[in-house]
């Protein structure tokens, strides 16, 4: 029996994880809503030291299934601490499958975001690195 439990749990686990929401960091967003260039590293421009990124919430093929997403941006420094540098609220349709929002990152670093649904649960989080032009 407690294997038939084990099993059906793994189960429900891995739909779950399956059908989560992911976070993509782009250059653009194409005319159909399609991140473009999709990385976790960046080179900021040589005439600055700020990159402007768009940072997207994707439902994997479902609903992202929230009324709005709460995008926390922090930065992290050399001891792995973050700070937060900015929180930004964008109200969406529960029957989207996607919602970007373009960013500007000041400086060269390593972020994390972290994205909260409408009930302030954490629906995805991942970092970005931003590198200095050479």
């Amino acid at each position: 029996m407690k294997k038939l439990i084990s099993i059906a749990a793994l189960l429900f686990c891995m739909a779950a994880a399956h059908s989560q929401t992911s976070l993509n960091f782009c250059t653009g967003v194409d005319p159909n809503g399609f991140c473009v260039f999709n990385n976790t590293k960046y080179i900021t421009s040589p005439d600055s030291t700020n990159g402007k990124i768009f940072i997207e919430v994707a439902g994997n093929g479902t609903n992202i299934n929230t009324t709005k997403i709460v995008m926390m941006v922090y930065s992290v420094n050399a001891m792995g601490k973050e700070k937060l540098d900015t929180t930004l609220e964008q109200p969406i349709q529960s029957d989207w499958m996607y919602a970007w929002r373009p960013y500007v990152f000041k400086s060269p670093g390593k972020y994390d975001v972290k994205v909260f649904n409408d009930t302030g649960q954490m629906i995805c989080s991942k970092a970005l690195e931003m590198l200095p032009w050479k």
